[in-house]
């Protein structure tokens, strides 16, 4: 058993959260599938076992997150997703913030906040070397305030700046794509 005191087995537990996390299939409607399928189980009980297995993995996650801590270059971004109940029927603005370090690893990290705080809770101190960023001012705030981090523009987000000018100045603008396409 992967739970103490449990009869589910790795299946359904692996099932539960892939349909949850990369299939965006909430617990009640896995819940409602299980009843159509003849399964009864509450979905406190359904809820309990997504929560179990998350905190088994957290382990995990903590040790990736401090290895990509330890990355000279870290890759660094917010994207907005709806979570948790704002009001009746609508859902609060959250984001998940994934970290891509020097060795091809991802962490997504989650706040319900925008904030720089939530940069500075992540990276604790603990990252010296360059943060690849978009254009949001928390990034460049955070890495003024922290003298072994260096802020650098994500060359995506930079190239859209060139393609906006390409009508006023083609020629220049295609030398400057050709540079980044080789970078």
């Amino acid at each position: 058993n992967v739970l103490d005191r449990s009869f589910a087995d790795v299946s359904l537990l692996v099932g539960l959260l892939v349909d949850k996390f990369l299939y965006h299939l909430p617990l009640y409607r896995q819940h409602q599938r299980m009843g159509h399928s003849g399964i009864t189980m509450s979905r406190t009980t359904l809820t309990t076992l997504a929560q179990r297995p998350i905190e088994l993995l957290r382990p995990i996650v903590e040790a990736q997150l401090a290895n990509i801590l330890r990355s000279k270059v870290l890759a660094m971004d917010e994207t907005p997703i709806k979570a948790g109940k704002a009001t009746k029927g609508k859902l609060k603005q959250s984001w998940f913030w994934p970290l891509y370090g020097d060795q091809d690893e991802v962490v997504f990290t989650f706040s319900s906040s925008r904030g720089r705080q939530h940069i500075e809770n992540i990276l604790k101190h603990q990252f010296n070397g360059t943060l690849i960023s978009d254009g949001y001012s928390a990034y460049a705030s955070y890495a003024a305030k922290n003298e072994g981090v260096i802020q650098a523009q994500c060359w995506v987000h930079s190239r859209r700046q060139f393609i906006e000018a390409e009508q006023e100045e083609p020629a220049a603008v295609r030398q400057a794509l050709d540079y980044i396409a080789l970078l």
